[in-house]
């Protein structure tokens, strides 16, 4: 199947910085809650050398392991994508690591989205990868939307403790 990387679309500055800041702060905060997920995706399935830390807003079309608070955070960030509808949004918390690890390349495989949006909560050395090669730095308030068909992978950073990406899948 050929794929058409050029359809991939870069927003900096998707929110608003009064929006950004406080979306920002609130998830890195000390109460907001994370799941702890022992795998990370790979082509070969899950990756058990790795772990994440994930917060799922959305899957399947309906809400779940979220408070209505929770969900008013990331409603400008919705907005500023012009989402009609929301199949699978979650956050997912990486941690530093020694080396750059890039954790396998993936469809994110929910069916019926148009779009796929990576957008970065915070700026580090850490990247999203497709399998042409292409990549995009993680660079806070920065969304990265493409056709959920191409095969994409996180890249760990280095450089800062964590690494913080909201994916969404939507119409």
């Amino acid at each position: 199947m050929e794929h058409n990387y050029k359809k991939i679309k870069v927003i900096k500055n998707l929110v608003k910085p009064k929006y950004f800041k406080p979306i920002s702060e609130y998830i890195s905060g000390t109460y907001f809650p994370w799941f702890l997920n022992k795998g990370i995706n790979s082509s070969e399935g899950k990756d058990e050398k790795h772990f994440q830390f994930t917060h799922t807003f959305i899957k399947n079309g309906g809400i779940v392991n979220t408070s209505e608070k929770h969900m008013t955070v990331i409603e400008p960030i919705l907005s500023a994508l012009d989402v009609n509808e929301v199949l699978r949004c979650k956050l997912n918390l990486t941690t530093r690591t020694a080396e750059p690890i890039t954790h396998g390349l993936h469809i994110d495989g929910v069916e019926g989205s148009t779009y796929t949006a990576v957008f970065y909560l915070n700026t580090n050395n850490g990247a999203t990868v497709f399998e042409n090669n292409k990549k995009y730095q993680s660079v806070a308030n920065q969304a990265v939307v493409f056709d959920p068909t191409l095969k994409h992978s996180g890249i760990s950073c280095t450089d800062e403790k964590v690494r913080l990406v909201l994916n969404i899948n939507y119409k």
